[in-house]
């Protein structure tokens, strides 16, 4: 995995244990069970580039109204959405960056999202693939 965008937001969240995993183009940061944010970048016309924070639906309001800065992702569709992305074109990016980074440090519940689980498969839902062999069709 190439290294993360947006790298001073993961060294103002130490000394937590963070994991990274990458997802779509972009580097989630979890911690515990929640995802707190995707640090994404891509070309400067993308409007969602940016600082994608986790917001739990009950304190999105709250949070946008604290905020201001935030915007609705506008890859999901129609807003509100639970990600609220803090745009690499603001003037205020990296300052408000670090204030969400210093909220999550003191365990504050609005920021992260716990993940959906995934569906346990049973052995009989697993369809093995076909494989191909010389002379068979």
């Amino acid at each position: 995995m190439k290294s993360p965008p947006y790298e001073f937001v993961l060294d103002a969240l130490e000394p937590l244990k963070l994991r990274i995993k990458p997802m779509f183009g972009a580097c989630a940061v979890y911690h515990e069970d929640k995802i707190l944010m995707i640090l994404r970048k891509k070309e400067k016309s993308d409007r969602d580039t940016g600082v994608w924070l986790g917001i739990p639906d009950q304190f999105i309001q709250e949070i946008k109204n604290n905020f201001p800065i935030l915007k609705d992702l506008t890859l999901f569709g129609s807003p509100p959405t639970a990600w609220q992305v803090l745009r690499e074109s603001e003037p205020e990016f990296e300052e408000t960056a670090l204030a969400f980074c210093g909220l999550i440090k003191k365990k504050d519940e609005r920021i992260g999202r716990i993940p959906k689980p995934k569906p346990i498969r049973k052995k009989s839902q697993i369809v093995p693939k076909k494989i191909k062999v010389k002379g068979n069709k």
